[in-house]
């Protein structure tokens, strides 16, 4: 009796299956289709990221470059001031070099 209730061989399951060269599981052909296509997104999604620019900081900075954000009231004062004396200082010495 326990003969007859033996499974079929499983080269009939096994033929059905196809290799996948990446993992070297043998899958469904509709699996190994899922599986390619996801590949080929990634790779296709890895190319465009590294071809991309790299993003640039929300946060605003000032002609200093700090963040303004961080700075108390005192400190942005300071930063203010000493961009203003420069440039005016720029300002009268390109005046004074003009003819």
């Amino acid at each position: 009796m326990a003969d007859s209730t033996a499974p079929a061989p499983p080269t009939e399951d096994v033929a059905k299956l196809h290799l996948d060269e990446v993992t070297g599981e043998r899958v469904s052909k509709s699996e190994l289709k899922k599986r390619q296509k996801q590949r080929q997104k990634e790779a296709e999604k890895a190319a465009k990221a590294a071809n991309a620019p790299p993003k640039a900081s929300s946060k605003p900075k000032n002609a200093a470059g700090e963040e303004e954000t961080d700075l108390n009231p005192n400190q942005y004062h300071e930063i203010r001031s000493r961009h203003i004396n420069e440039r005016t200082f720029h300002g009268l010495l390109a005046a004074a070099l003009m003819p």
